[in-house]
């Protein structure tokens, strides 16, 4: 009951987070949708696997058949010199530092993509689904516009609410590149920690009573996919 509970709150919560990406076969790019339309320029796409707005613009890629080249990072490197040096991360001047000269991603880079002066790449998640949406063959697939349905978006808030208490603690225990080096997860750690003061220790031991809170969310989010609310 427990796997299924785990598994539903990941559907909700990281919904283009492949499960093929769970065996932690490191950085090495992966290409999607090799069969590339011509128009279409050659793509790299920069990113964490658990990042939901890294997971945004897979989704439109993916949904828009478009053709890409990933490449994975450890959520550690290209931290600040003094979280390197305290352990909390390692290569301050690599990883997506190389690419905008800023630890974040998603980074969009091909030819042609526009992309901000002294940059590699186009960083933003929407900015990166808009440039996606605009190169999509024409006659193809589309990305629908926003519906501005507060009850989704309030579900989402009360999805989170719950949701992130459920997997900080356990996402780094995932087998993904992101955190495949302790100081990965260290850095991770010291992120979740530094604006709220997440107490990782106090929200395992409440577990139980989550699990009760997020299956009521989640009984929610059927009739809102139906529209029968």
């Amino acid at each position: 009951r427990s796997s299924l509970k785990c598994r539903a709150l990941l559907v909700a919560l990281r919904p283009c987070v492949p499960f093929a990406s769970l065996s932690g076969q490191g950085s090495a790019p992966q290409r999607h949708f090799s069969a590339a339309a011509a128009s279409i320029p050659a793509l790299k796409l920069h990113v964490y696997d658990h990042c939901m707005f890294c997971s945004r613009t897979r989704l439109v890629f993916g949904w828009l058949r478009i053709p890409y080249e990933q490449v994975t990072y450890g959520f550690g490197e290209g931290a600040k010199e003094e979280l390197c040096a305290s352990g909390h991360g390692y290569g301050p001047q690599d990883g997506p530092v190389k690419l905008t000269g800023k630890k974040s991603l998603p980074v969009l880079e091909g030819d042609g993509v526009p992309a901000p002066s002294g940059m590699r790449g186009m960083p933003e998640s929407w900015e990166i689904c808009s440039y996606a949406s605009a190169i999509a063959p024409s006659g193809g697939r589309r990305v629908a516009p926003a519906t501005g349905r507060t009850d989704v978006a309030e579900w989402f808030k009360r999805c989170r609410e719950v949701g992130v208490q459920l997997h900080r603690p356990r996402i780094v225990k995932m087998p993904l590149k992101d955190f495949a080096d302790p100081r990965d997860v260290a850095c991770f750690a010291w992120h979740v920690k530094q604006p709220d003061g997440f107490d990782y220790e106090a929200v395992e031991a409440a577990t139980p009573k989550l699990l009760e809170q997020i299956d009521a969310v989640l009984l929610d989010l059927e009739p809102l996919l139906r529209g029968t609310t």
